[in-house]
């Protein structure tokens, strides 16, 4: 599987390095061009699989944050009618919900100001951040629900 995503990109550093000042060979037939727009091609379109790539993450960081968002509505309407021990354990749970809030903004910033050899390394970071954040929003939404049992 990391060969067939390597295979796009070397083709385009391959690309560019034949692109640059190579036309002293041009003289060598069909070959070349064939070459050279194969490679054309298979940049295109790891580009395109780059793009699509960035908008899941894009769509499941926001996806999380917008979990978030509603669990912290929820945790708002119960801490209202809580007692006062209850509330300040709910208000810790909030700070957590809302810290991760946070970290998912500056992730999804992160990743849609990202490159495409910045991406490669950002999305696995933002996989693993994806399985904390979850587990973490689980285990405070959790705590959260056994406090009311």
């Amino acid at each position: 599987m990391k060969t067939r995503r390597l295979i796009p990109f070397l083709a385009i550093a391959a690309l560019s390095i034949s692109c640059s000042g190579n036309s002293q060979n041009s003289d060598k037939g069909g070959d070349k061009s064939e070459a050279k727009s194969e490679m054309k091609k298979e940049a295109k379109d790891a580009k395109k699989e780059f793009k699509e790539q960035k908008q899941k993450v894009v769509k499941d960081l926001e996806a999380l944050k917008s979990d978030a968002n509603n669990q912290l509505s929820k945790l708002d309407e119960k801490i209202a009618d809580a007692s006062d021990d209850a509330k300040d354990k709910m208000k810790m749970q909030k700070t957590k919900i809302e810290n991760e809030i946070e970290e998912l903004d500056a992730k999804i910033k992160e990743v849609k100001a990202s490159g495409e050899t910045e991406f490669t390394k950002m999305k696995n970071e933002t996989e693993e951040f994806l399985k904390k954040t979850k587990m973490d929003l689980k285990d405070a939404w959790n705590e959260m629900t056994e406090e009311e049992k």
